[in-house]
C-alpha cells in the first residue's frame, strides 16, 4: 500500500522532528550493459535506449552514476522496464531543479527510486522533503513505507507516530504503524491501531482481514473470526481473506480436541482454499 494523497497541517513547533537514522540496504552489483533499441518505426527518442554511453542531465539525476554500476538483467524487458525506471528519476530531478523548495517533488522522486530499487536514496529524499516542511504528513507515511520494504519496523513505526501527531485522521499511518507493530510481534498494539483506522474507514476489507489475523495470533480465534467474516462479506474473492478465515476455522475446531498444530491447520485450510463451491466462497 502506498499513501494516497495527503494534506500537510499545521503541528505544534515543540515536536521533536530530527532525521531517522536507517540502514543501508544490500548494494546492487553487476556489469555495464549497452545497446540500442528500436528501427525506423520507433524513431521516437524514448524508445531508444543505451545503458553505457547514455548521459544524464546531472550527476544527481542519474542513481547509478556516482557507483557507475548497472544491474544485470536476465532478459531485454527486464533492461528496458529499467531504463525507463531511471528515466523517471532522472526526469523528477529536473523537476527539483526547477523548484528545489517544494517536498511534494522529493516524494515524487523517492516514489521514482523506489521502483528502481534505490531504497536508501530514496529515504534520503524523503528526509530531505522532512526538512522543507517538517509538519508534511505525507512525507512521514512515505518514508515510513520505504522503512517497512527495508525491514526497518522500528523507524516505521516512529514516523508513523509522528504523521498522526500532525493528522489524527490519517488512515495510512494508523494502517502502516499497525503492520509495524505485527512484524514486531506486538499485535496488541497492531490490533489497536487497526481500531482507528476501521472507526475512520469502516468500508475497508483488508483493514477487517488484518485485524483479524492480529487477533488469531493472540489466540482470539471467535473475534477473528467474526472480522474475517466481514472481511469475506466486503470482499468474497478476496483470496487471502478466505484463506485466513479457513485458517482460523480450522484452529477453532482443532483446540476442542486440545493444543493447535499450526503446520496442521494450514495444510487443513489450504484443502479447503482448493474445495472451493461454485461461486468462489469457501464451502
Amino acid at each position: 500500500m502506498r499513501p494516497t494523497e495527503f494534506i500537510c497541517a499545521a503541528m505544534d513547533d515543540d515536536e521533536d522532528l530530527e532525521p531517522m537514522t536507517v540502514p543501508r540496504p544490500r548494494a546492487h552489483s553487476g556489469v555495464c550493459l549497452t545497446g540500442e533499441g528500436g528501427g525506423p518505426e520507433q524513431a521516437a527518442e524514448e524508445d531508444r535506449w543505451s545503458l553505457g554511453d547514455e548521459p544524464s542531465s546531472s550527476p544527481g539525476a542519474d542513481p547509478a552514476h556516482e557507483s557507475g554500476i548497472y544491474p544485470i538483467f536476465d532478459d531485454g524487458d527486464a533492461a528496458l522496464m529499467w531504463v525507463k525506471q531511471r528515466r523517471a528519476v532522472q526526469q523528477c530531478t529536473a523537476e527539483i531543479e526547477t523548484a528545489p523548495d517544494d517536498p511534494l517533488r522529493y516524494l515524487k522522486r523517492a516514489r521514482a527510486k523506489v521502483e528502481l530499487g534505490t531504497l536508501k536514496e530514496a529515504l534520503e529524499d524523503c528526509t530531505r522533503a522532512v526538512s522543507i516542511r517538517p509538519d508534511c504528513v505525507e512525507a512521514y507515511v512515505t518514508r515510513a513505507d520505504i522503512e517497512f520494504d527495508m525491514q526497518s519496523y522500528a523507524e516505521c513505526a516512529a514516523d508513523c507516530t509522528k504523521a498522526l501527531r500532525i493528522d489524527r485522521t490519517c488512515v495510512d499511518a494508523f494502517e502502516r504503524r499497525a503492520s509495524a507493530k505485527a512484524a514486531l510481534a506486538d499485535y496488541q498494539a497492531a490490533i489497536h491501531d487497526y481500531d482507528e483506522a476501521i472507526l475512520l474507514r469502516p468500508r475497508d476489507a483488508s483493514l477487517f482481514r488484518d485485524r483479524g489475523e492480529m487477533k488469531s495470533r493472540l489466540g482470539d480465534l471467535q473475534a477473528a473470526l467474526e472480522d474475517l467474516n466481514v472481511a469475506a462479506a466486503m470482499a468474497p474473492n478476496d483470496e487471502d481473506t478466505q484463506f485466513k478465515r479457513g485458517l482460523v476455522k480450522v484452529m477453532i475446531a482443532d483446540s476442542a480436541r486440545g493444543p493447535v498444530d499450526w503446520s496442521k491447520a494450514v495444510s487443513k485450510a489450504l484443502a479447503l482454499m482448493a474445495a472451493k463451491t461454485d461461486d468462489g466462497r469457501l464451502a
